[in-house]
């Protein structure tokens, strides 16, 4: 039996009815079966973030001019960067080693102001209110993030998300 891995959904299903006496067609059925159950497994997108670099499961897909089709997995780390600044600049270490084969895919991340009790706020990063906005971009070395147009008062955690490929 072989195996589509191109496939953008499989299905794996939870009934299985193994063949009774023939242990030849027993081994084919189950080397089908978890043929499938893998490429299940490996085509799923991880949930993970966290503050260490991880696999997303998703893959960015090139061709490469003319050279043929490059499969690059993507990845995945949360920079905690604590309180967003009343107004103005911060910056926060992302220690992510960037070289040449670093191309960024995404970079977004959220506020969150507490009140006494309950949520008082969130945002969305970027985020533009009228005047208001928070910027965020990246370097070499860290995030950056810029309440210019601020205040924002009480913001007390603010976490970016970084996806990434490596290989080109």
């Amino acid at each position: 039996m072989s195996i589509d891995h191109n496939v953008q959904d499989i299905f794996v299903s939870d009934d299985h009815i193994l063949p009774d006496s023939d242990s030849e067609k027993k081994n084919v059925y189950l080397k089908g079966f978890l043929d499938i159950l893998g490429a299940s497994i490996n085509k799923r997108v991880e949930g993970t973030y966290g503050s260490i670099e991880t696999m997303t499961g998703k893959k960015l897909i090139i061709d490469q001019n003319g050279e043929g089709i490059k499969e690059n997995e993507i990845f995945r780390k949360v920079i905690d960067c604590g309180a967003l600044p009343v107004s103005g600049p911060k910056t926060v270490p992302h220690g992510i080693v960037t070289t040449e084969n670093f191309k960024l895919i995404h970079l977004y991340g959220s506020a969150t102001s507490s009140g006494a009790s309950a949520l008082d706020r969130a945002i969305p990063i970027p985020y533009i209110d009228g005047n208001l906005s928070v910027k965020v971009d990246m370097d070499a070395t860290n995030i950056n993030l810029d309440t210019a147009t601020g205040p924002y008062t009480g913001f007390a955690t603010c976490f970016v998300v970084v996806e990434y490929i490596k290989i080109l």
